[in-house]
């Protein structure tokens, strides 16, 4: 493929509708917080379906663009609702923020920058491996406890099909939110303890972040 083609086709991710995404996300996302907030406060709607709203609304914006920790509030949510309940609500959530990292990326491939990546040997060795099975390598490595960001963002960087991307994202997360719905449903942490598991996690992912970026710069 050419430069000029290679452009052509980052210039054509780009041009994904992402304002209409971003939008209503953004809007439906406002409504359903205060909405839920109010409606919890004056009794209209019970506290534990306030509860799973913003739940819902947590997974959708923790994307790569917005790393938020997720482990802790399933152990939350899992102590008063069916597992099978939360572990799908986290899942169509994660859904909807791995399409927000779709989206974004997307609009970030215009620039040229991000095309010298797509011109290494090594993305030309992962594109060869990805697209022999795409959906099963990106439903696996969505299950697998593993930094998942690269094999998101090659499926991305494909411009890999937006309706079996979300599907994927679901085959694999739901059966992981299984068991992390489960695990807290089991322990029935205090608030004391979920706040040690969050606060544990944080440092953790924390930790990750300044160590990438002290091998970066080394590099």
């Amino acid at each position: 493929m050419s430069e000029a083609e290679t452009y052509e086709e980052i210039k054509g991710a780009a041009e994904l509708s992402y304002r209409w995404w971003f939008w209503p996300f953004a809007i439906g996302l406002s409504v359903a917080m205060l909405g839920s907030a109010y409606g919890v406060q004056i009794g209209v709607v019970p506290s534990g379906v306030g509860h799973l709203i913003f739940f819902a609304a947590y997974m959708s914006l923790a994307c790569t663009f917005c790393p938020l920790p997720t482990a802790w509030i399933f152990l939350w949510v899992g102590r008063d609702h069916n597992p099978f309940l939360v572990c799908t609500i986290g899942a169509l959530g994660t859904c909807i923020a791995n399409l927000n990292d779709y989206y974004l990326l997307s609009f970030l491939l215009r620039y040229r920058l991000v095309d010298k990546v797509r011109k290494t040997r090594t993305y030309a060795l992962a594109v060869r491996w990805f697209d022999k099975v795409p959906f099963v390598i990106l439903s696996v490595a969505t299950f697998l406890p593993i930094p998942v960001d690269v094999v998101r963002l090659l499926a991305i960087s494909r411009r890999y099909s937006r309706r079996l991307f979300a599907l994927a994202t679901f085959v694999g997360r739901w059966p992981r939110y299984l068991i992390l719905a489960l695990i807290g449903r089991e322990l029935q942490l205090s608030w004391v303890g979920i706040l040690i598991a969050f606060v544990a996690l944080a440092v953790i992912a924390l930790a990750k972040m300044l160590w990438s970026l002290l091998r970066r710069d080394k590099e």
